[in-house]
């Protein structure tokens, strides 16, 4: 991995309080800089997530609507693909 050296300026009353904390390594720096970007990430995801509900209609449906729609699908799942395995003949 290649390492860049960069300076760093932060507020003195911060600095001092993450001296204290003993959080000024590099090592430690690194590690609260990929956490923060796994976290963004994250964050990310789930606006993208809540868009795709949001255009899939998902948003805005009542209790009952949101059972019959799995209903249906449950229904349609069982016609379509377990029926036929599982129904006995007479």
């Amino acid at each position: 991995m290649a390492i860049r050296e960069i300076p760093l300026a932060l507020p003195a009353d911060l600095y001092q309080e993450a001296q204290g904390a003993g959080i000024l390594s590099s090592e430690r720096i690194e590690k609260l800089l990929r956490d923060a970007l796994r976290t963004l990430t994250w964050e990310q995801r789930i606006e993208e997530i809540q868009q795709e509900i949001q255009e899939a209609g998902g948003v805005n449906k009542t209790k009952g609507e949101i059972i019959a729609e799995l209903r249906s699908t449950r229904k349609h799942l069982w016609d379509t693909e377990y029926s036929r395995r599982y129904t006995r003949l007479k």
